[in-house]
């Protein structure tokens, strides 16, 4: 197939690196994340979200890839839960952020991202002994909301 056929039929390729030689941290809480955190105080969440820091330090100079996660749409099994995707019922959106520890804004992202249940930040190269921060609003009052999320860290020393 061509490249040129290839942009006709599809429009998205997703491939998966080799990650057999990256280490994986992560952080999950299930169930109750919505007795978990701090009140939000971000604009596309606010007070009635709750907001979460996670702080990554790295011993060694690596890149690092980091994500955050919420259950995807498709795994609801029920017909009532679509309202927990729909941003219409109270318009509030989870928010995201990746920051530098002096507080230099990496990169931010707000959505109703539960209908892709993820969001994964650029790759960044981490000097070091540094440190990145990750802040977290998420909005579980919508009807049906699983409160559960996850932020993921891979790391690829060079």
């Amino acid at each position: 197939m061509t490249i040129e056929d290839f942009k006709v039929y599809f429009t998205d390729l997703t491939a998966n690196p080799d990650t057999s030689k990256w280490q994986l941290s992560y952080w999950m809480k299930r169930g109750n994340a919505n007795t978990f955190g701090t009140t939000g105080s971000f604009y596309y969440c606010g007070s009635t979200c709750k907001h979460n820091k996670f702080t990554i330090t790295s011993p060694v100079a690596q890149t690092i890839y980091i994500a955050t996660h919420v259950p995807m749409e498709r795994q609801y099994v029920e017909a009532p839960c679509t309202n927990a995707f729909n941003w219409e019922i109270n318009n509030k959106d989870h928010f995201v952020s990746l920051s530098k520890s002096n507080g230099t804004l990496l990169e931010q992202d707000f959505w109703g991202w539960a209908t892709e249940g993820y969001k994964t930040f650029q790759p960044y190269n981490i000097a070091a002994g540094e440190s990145v921060i990750v802040d977290t609003e998420h909005d579980w009052n919508r009807p049906n909301m699983e409160p559960s999320f996850s932020v993921t860290v891979w790391g690829e020393v060079s």
